[in-house]
């Protein structure tokens, strides 16, 4: 019977994430290269892990601005349906691109600051809440530090290891209080002490993207006084979601085409809402 089947059996990925096949074989390379570490000297194993360091700091430092991605295509997607719907239903309704180019204008800057004082306070609301969480696990392990133990060795017994190979894990980490917290805040509750959320650079992408999405449906009416303007605005701002989806797929990893089209849809049905707003629904009210 299995050390761990009462505490959930062992870890089941997720289906998008599959280990490679020579899984085992690479842990043998790696024990095999630590062994050969432990023969050298002291300088050697020295300078490896401070290579290694290197890259770790860089790693996490490209994941904190990557993780900004959300930022950036929230802010400049709702921007940019935003002032579509807007523009189109001011347009739709009185046919006058100076009041049109205003009304937009006057959107963009509206949404920008509401957008970034939105994103500072719920950025802010979310670093409190983690910070009161993990001083509350710090708590725990300070008023019973055996609980947090035991709590480790579940959670690695729950990862797939056996009561044996757990119990010998957290004693290890036992040795370095700051070791096994770390790894406890981050298995027990998914957050990390040193993935640290900055409100204001959270709140500063937000705003400059919404506005410059926010801006681009407007640029046809700066420019042209076809009848037509209300057309290219919309198709604009299609090329843009269209583009938007494009450069989401080189970080995603994901069907370049099929991304862009998914925002792209959004656009159109933005657009069309904007039309029936600004012309079909104040026709069936007699408001114009």
């Amino acid at each position: 019977m299995s050390d761990n089947k009462d505490l959930g059996g062992p870890f089941k990925k997720p289906k998008s994430l599959e280990f490679p096949k020579t899984f085992s074989g690479a842990v043998e390379s790696i024990r095999k290269m630590m062994d050969a570490n432990l023969s050298e000297s002291e300088d050697g194993i020295s300078s490896q892990m401070v290579d290694a360091s290197k890259e770790l700091t860089q790693t996490k430092t490209k994941v904190a601005s990557l993780a900004r991605i959300r930022e950036v295509i929230f802010g400049m997607q709702d921007g940019l349906i935003s002032s579509l719907v807007l523009v189109s239903s001011v347009y739709g309704a009185t046919q006058n691109t100076g009041v049109t180019v205003i009304a937009g204008l006057a959107g963009a800057f509206g949404g920008t600051v509401s957008m970034s004082a939105g994103s500072f306070l719920s950025s802010k609301a979310e670093r409190e809440v983690h910070e009161a969480q993990i001083n509350l696990e710090l708590q725990q392990f300070q008023d019973d530090p055996s609980s947090t133990i035991e709590q480790l060795i579940a959670i690695l017994m729950q990862d797939g290891l056996s009561y044996r190979g757990a119990l010998v894990i957290a004693e290890a980490m036992a040795e370095k209080d700051e070791i096994l917290l770390r790894t406890v805040i981050e298995k027990k509750l998914g957050l990390s002490i040193d993935m640290v959320t900055e409100p204001w650079k959270d709140a500063f992408v937000m705003g400059i993207s919404f506005f410059i999405g926010a801006f681009i449906p407007i640029i046809p009416y700066l420019v042209s006084d076809n009848p037509k303007i209300l057309a290219f605005s919309i198709a604009f701002t299609g090329l843009s979601l269209f583009t938007m989806g494009v450069g989401k797929s080189r970080l995603t990893k994901k069907n370049p085409i099929i991304s862009g089209l998914d925002i792209l849809s959004i656009g159109i049905l933005a657009g069309l809402a904007g039309y029936f707003f600004g012309t079909v629904l104040p026709g069936i009210f007699g408001i114009l």
